[in-house]
């Protein structure tokens, strides 16, 4: 079985609670090793699974692996664009919605932390972002571009600088906090979520006319 959207549909005919495990577990043994030394045997151990489903699902290690680089940076981003949209016209709140989803993914996938910690690791911001667009054209321009309310920004700044800063900004907060959870606890959202509206409020202060943003 190949990986993109063919795979997608036959994944979800599979139990959810196996399908969650699996993934889950290969991106942990991958986040904690590199990909030569990952093994199956620990993966479908992990999971609760048998070795002949996890290759009724994915003919080889190494689309398995694409396919949680996939899920990771496309799937994931498709999640985004669908919850989040373009809707929201000020970019500070949809960069403070997306910060959310990321933490709130972590909880439910704990091995993600380790698998995308690795990824940024061996691969640059730059090829991470050419998977995406691999898969869902356009969709950083649009989420940083389409829709937004350029007007709120101070008429001194550089938008596209401000907006490069920005996205650096609020990506490095959300990795590095989800980083520095410590194995098997549990993540106070409403600390997380409180520590990054202030950096929120600090770039909003930084760029935007005034108001009070504290």
């Amino acid at each position: 079985m190949d990986g993109g959207d063919e795979l997608e549909d036959v994944l979800q005919k599979m139990n959810p609670e196996k399908r969650h495990a699996l993934i889950n577990s290969a991106m942990y043994e991958f986040g904690e090793n590199s990909y030569k030394k990952a093994s199956t045997n620990n993966i479908v151990k992990n999971a609760g699974i048998s070795k002949g489903l996890l290759y009724h699902y994915f003919n080889s290690k190494e689309i398995l692996y694409d396919y949680l680089i996939e899920f990771l940076y496309s799937k994931t981003t498709r999640e985004i664009i669908e919850e989040v949209g373009v809707v929201e016209t000020d970019i500070f709140e949809r960069l403070f919605a997306v910060a959310r989803y990321k933490l709130e993914l972590t909880i439910k996938y704990p091995g993600l932390k380790s698998f995308a910690a690795n990824l940024m690791r061996t691969k640059s911001l730059e090829e991470l972002k050419a998977i995406v667009e691999k898969f869902i054209p356009s969709a950083y321009y649009d989420f940083y571009h389409k829709n937004i309310d350029f007007s709120l920004f101070k008429e001194d700044v550089d938008i596209q600088r401000a907006l490069s800063i920005v996205q650096w900004t609020m990506e490095k907060t959300s990795e590095q906090y989800i980083q520095t959870i410590p194995e098997n606890e549990e993540l106070d959202m409403e600390v997380a979520m409180k520590d990054i509206l202030q950096n929120v409020n600090m770039l909003k202060k930084a760029f935007y006319k005034g108001g009070n943003y504290d």
